[in-house]
């Protein structure tokens, strides 16, 4: 609230703290877990159900999947443990204990280009589990 010349302006910032939502999306590879806009999830199988490690030059090409502002789940996958690791504004959204990942070089709703990459990337099925093929 500011005082001027008698007169009480507020002004009120809104923040709106969308996080991410868990969805499920249809892809090449059958329904997958994915973000609200239909990016589609993956791990990364070394990371395990440990901390990301994927980082640095790794994570230019497999951003995390940042959990900033909470974790939403559709009701199709809430029965799925949704949770986070790392702090603060760095936090990443694990599924199942598993770090979670995108591949920037999917840019179309439920495209799946980065399925198998180097044998060590996998999408998500409904359940959670790696879709390994």
């Amino acid at each position: 609230t500011t005082a001027k010349s008698g007169e009480t302006t507020t002004t009120a910032e809104v923040a709106v703290d969308v996080g991410v939502n868990v969805k499920i999306v249809s892809s090449g590879m059958g329904d997958v877990l994915s973000d609200g806009q239909g990016h589609v999830f993956y791990i990364y199988t070394p990371d395990g159900t440990g901390a990301a490690t994927c980082v640095d030059a790794c994570a230019a090409a497999w951003p995390p999947v940042l959990t900033e502002g909470g974790v939403v789940a559709d009701a199709a996958v809430s029965k799925l443990k949704l949770g986070s690791t790392g702090q603060g504004a760095s936090e990443q959204l694990t599924i199942e204990g598993q770090p979670v990942y995108f591949f920037a070089s999917d840019t179309e709703p439920g495209s799946a280009s980065g399925q198998a990459a180097g044998g060590k990337w996998f999408v998500l099925n409904t359940d959670g589990v790696a879709v390994q093929s």
